[in-house]
């Protein structure tokens, strides 16, 4: 063998020869490794193109077959090209194996331009339809994990449409299934999905193995619908998977739907006897069939959820379970995991001397094996254990950093689908144990900070959508971020597990990456990242009359601050059973029409509004999960004669002026008036009716179209106005005119989807293909490709200020999606209003700005106009909502009394110098 890798290594032509036959191949991998090592030498020395080209081919084709990548994008970066290489299939397969290596190491631009400048050309000259198909197929992954989803989307729906596609139809479908699915087009996905289904039933005489096809669809049909928060339609599926695997006797399968189920019933209804059911069905069956990997993982969940629930005994047990099973099988990583759970289970009982001895066998062991999440649980359970011994200031000194690193990683941390971050346990609990720390050792104003910094981590979220970053950067940028994403993600983990010097270099090389990141970011967002304002600045820009309140819900605990020029106090609320009750119930029934004014009352002591010094008038609300569905405006400060005397009590709108922003770091930016110099005053879209919108169950608004013209009436001192009604109101003018509009008014119905809030949608006209009209959802993502500079936007429309609650991250819908496009200001509606009701607001509300008043004044006296001359049920004028920035739009014009006091004045003035002057000649 040593002669003739020596023989292979020296003659670049017959290596080529061996290499290039795909069925045979002499060497093992430590041959292949050996004339690997010599072929980077031989190839340094080697002279004329032709030589270097014959040499990289057997560096890439070993290297592929080793899967040592990064030799290939070491080799392809020598600009090695492939001009000497025969014109052949086997030219073909050396292009797929440089390509899909450079994809492995995150190169997607350039594996992108092989395939569209010399591959595909290349199979289509030598009419290989089986080589061009495949590299189609992954050229559409590739751009899919760019995030360039609409791309991706048309080459696979080319091959799914392609009769003679040599890619399985199964595989297109998933494919192509995804793509639908990352662009929101759930309606198609579902579609799709339900085509299939039938295809792989269809299938079953001619392929026994096809039902598991039909159980792949029938899973993915389950996911999507309960991603949505759809469990009704989400459950049948999961169920007919069940049943069918139970028939096939397919065992593994099963158990994979017990696990699922087990997670369905824990995350959507905290329901722990039947998720615990589940998880141990599923545990039994991989035990039978010697699947430890998802044995161990079901125990830790299983333990896991015994001690949310404070089930302790039952925690210690299945843990104890866990650690003999993790012993069994000299697994040392799942084992350190079960000793940080016992860890928390010793905190729990309030055993500390335990918890140290748990901790020091911990120390016994390396963490370089353990993922970011479980590091994050190891350092919050080792700082909970150090403040017991009521050294709050040194566990502070070690958990920040940790947390700091856990808010970084959050912001990079995007769900593609929706583009939010999806809040894992493990860092809630890593946020309140910092909070409860700064608390403990009265740093209330630190305290704060990481609450507001926890709200603030979903708006970076946001930029870094894989939809909208895509949109703006290139795909060697986009590559670029993913390996720096990749690399920042690692040196996060190292660390967690480091200390001392070591840490200060890793935390300056995280640095320096996060600054090369962010200056992509720069170019999505076109706009600098904003340090955080000290609390101390935000204080000094209140005024003596203004009052913030903060809401923060972290866990189970509610954080309320009240945040003056001179003090700041800040109180905790725990959220019970009860509690919760209260709130779900108040927010239910106000947005249904059944208002309790009794419930709302609760509120307003629970709330502890009463402390609300006299000298406020003006109120900033930073508000939280349901505190955005319940307007503090709505509550009464007054104890009400009965649960429906809506007319009798006093509301806290009528002492109060009210404005909403998502953070204190939104505050900070847009809390005073912006200059605009947009050439547009004023433009409004109003639908009436929705004939046009197939597959849309969209009622007529038949004072929509009358609401616009009103307003239009009533805003006599804006010169530029234009209004778009029925086929007008389409979604090109509408992308052109908000650009160009000081105020836009939208009067039509949206639809805020609840799980993925970047597909939340406004509903708009259209031109298709054929040039016809029909309806088109607007999403909100499309909307964070728009530079905006609005005074405001008002979204009169149902429910356009609702949308999905993250759990410390807010609401997010269109409403962000605008706000983070650049507008100022926005006018929202909180549920479902009545049609002619919403037309009356709107006039009122707009007669208010007219004169000159601010945003949310001019919304305060509209509501209070409601509630002294309409229906004084909040839940016809509490809907209403302004967040952002409050300033006039316009000068407040002088009164009509001055003017005129002025104009007799000056008249009477020159009739005296004229009668002076008369005289005086």
């Amino acid at each position: 063998m040593d002669d003739h890798l020596e023989y292979f290594t020296q003659n670049p032509f017959e290596a080529f020869i061996i290499f290039s036959n795909e069925d045979y191949l002499p060497f093992n991998s430590k041959g292949l490794n050996e004339i690997l090592n010599t072929q980077f030498e031989i190839r340094k020395n080697a002279k004329g193109r032709l030589i270097q080209s014959l040499i990289d081919y057997s560096i890439i084709k070993s290297s592929y077959y080793l899967d040592r990548y990064s030799n290939v994008k070491s080799t392809f970066e020598m600009e090695s090209t492939f001009e000497y290489f025969p014109t052949s299939t086997t030219k073909i397969r050396i292009l797929n194996a440089t390509e899909f290596s450079l994809s492995q190491v995150g190169d997607f631009d350039k594996s992108l331009a092989i395939q569209r400048n010399i591959s595909l050309p290349l199979s289509r000259y030598l009419q290989d339809k089986v080589q061009e198909d495949n590299i189609r197929n992954r050229q559409g992954s590739y751009l899919f994990l760019l995030g360039k989803y609409e791309e991706a989307r048309i080459i696979f729906e080319e091959l799914y449409n392609d009769p003679s596609a040599n890619i399985p139809k199964t595989q297109i479908f998933n494919n192509l299934a995804i793509c639908y699915q990352k662009l929101g087009q759930k309606n198609r996905y579902v579609s799709l999905l339900l085509r299939a289904l039938e295809q792989s039933q269809n299938n079953l005489d001619l392929d026994p193995l096809a039902y598991k096809d039909e159980l792949s669809i029938y899973r993915n049909l389950f996911l999507y619908y309960n991603s949505i928060g759809d469990s009704t339609n989400a459950l049948p599926y999961i169920r007919k998977a069940e049943n069918l695997a139970i028939n096939k006797s397919d065992t593994t399968e099963l158990a994979f739907i017990h696990t699922y189920l087990g997670q369905y019933y824990w995350q959507n209804f905290q329901d722990y006897r039947r998720a615990i059911l589940e998880f141990e069905k599923a545990e039994r069956i991989f035990k039978s069939i010697d699947n430890y990997a998802r044995e161990i993982d079901l125990l830790l969940n299983r333990s896991f959820v015994y001690l949310e629930i404070d089930s302790l005994a039952a925690a210690e047990n299945s843990l104890n379970e866990t650690l003999n099973l993790a012993l069994s099988r000299s697994d040392t990583p799942n084992y350190i995991e079960a000793l940080i759970y016992s860890t928390e289970l010793a905190l729990k009982r309030k055993k500390p001397e335990q918890a140290k001895n748990i901790l020091e066998e911990i120390a016994l062991y390396p963490l370089d094996d353990l993922d970011f999440e479980t590091l994050v649980r190891y350092h919050t359970v080792f700082t909970q254990f150090a403040a017991t011994s009521g050294d709050y200031r040194s566990a502070i000194d070690s958990f920040s950093p940790i947390v700091d690193q856990v808010i970084e990683r959050a912001k990079g941390t995007v769900d593609s689908e929706s583009g939010f971050w999806t809040i894992d346990p493990v860092y809630l609990d890593a946020f309140e144990t910092i909070v409860k720390l700064f608390l403990e050792t009265d740093q209330k104003l630190k305290a704060l900070t990481y609450l507001d910094r926890l709200k603030t981590i979903n708006d970076a979220s946001l930029y870094n959508s894989p939809l909208l970053r895509a949109a703006k950067l290139t795909e060697q940028e986009l590559s670029e971020d993913r390996r720096l994403n990749t690399r920042v993600t690692q040196l996060r983990s190292t660390y967690l597990k480091t200390t001392g010097s070591e840490r200060l270099s890793i935390k300056a090389e995280i640095d320096k990456i996060t600054a090369q990141r962010q200056e992509l970011a720069n170019k999505v967002i076109n706009e600098e990242n904003e340090s955080i304002t000290p609390m101390w600045m935000i204080q000094r820009s209140l005024n003596n009359d203004e009052l913030i309140l903060h809401f923060t819900e972290l866990n189970d605990v509610l954080f309320l601050s009240f945040i003056e020029k001179e003090h700041i106090e800040l109180i905790d609320i725990k959220l019970d059973e009860s509690t919760n009750l209260l709130f779900e119930k108040a927010a239910n029934n106000l947005a249904n029409g059944s208002t309790s004014l009794s419930d709302l009352y609760e509120l307003y002591n629970l709330l502890s509004l009463d402390q609300v010094p006299d000298r406020i008038k003006n109120i900033i609300v930073i508000p939280d999960n349901y505190l955005y569905r319940i307007p503090l405006e709505v509550i009464p400060s007054r104890r009400p004669n009965s649960p429906t005397s809506f007319g009798s009590t006093r509301y806290m709108i009528e002492d109060y002026t009210f404005r909403y922003f998502t953070s204190l770091s939104e505050f900070s930016s847009n809390n005073r008036k912006k200059a605009s110099s947009l050439s547009n005053d004023f433009s409004a879209f109003a639908i009436s009716y929705f004939d046009q919108f197939e597959n849309q169950n969209l009622s007529s608004l038949p004072y929509a179209t009358k609401e616009v013209r009103m307003v239009d009436d009533v805003l006599t001192n804006f010169e530029s106005k234009s209004i778009f009604i029925g086929d007008n109101a389409n979604v090109n003018t509408f992308k052109s005119e908000i650009e160009n509009s000081r105020i836009v008014h939208i009067a039509t119905h949206s639809e805020v989807s609840e799980k993925d809030p970047l597909f939340s949608t406004i509903f708009l006209k259209s031109i298709n293909d054929n040039g016809q009209q029909e309806g088109q959802p607007l999403y909100a993502y499309e909307l964070f490709d728009t530079q905006l500079s609005n005074d405001l936007i008002m979204l009169n429309s149902c429910s356009s200020g609702s949308g999905s609650y993250l759990q410390g991250s807010g609401i997010v819908g269109i409403s962000r999606a605008l706000r983070f496009a650049g507008a100022q200001s926005l006018g929202l509606n909180l549920w479902i209003v009545n049609d002619k009701i919403a037309s009356e607001f709107a006039e009122d509300f707009y007669k208010n700005l007219n004169k000159g008043y601010s945003k949310s004044e001019a919304m305060r006296q509209a509501k209070i106009e409601q509630i002294k001359f309409g229906n004084a049920d909040p839940h016809f004028w509490g809907a209403y909502s302004l967040i952002g920035n409050p300033s006039p739009i316009i000068k407040k014009p002088a009164k009509t009394p001055i003017i005129f006091s002025f104009l007799i004045a000056m008249t009477l003035l020159v009739g005296y110098r004229i009668r002076k002057t008369a005289f005086t000649y």
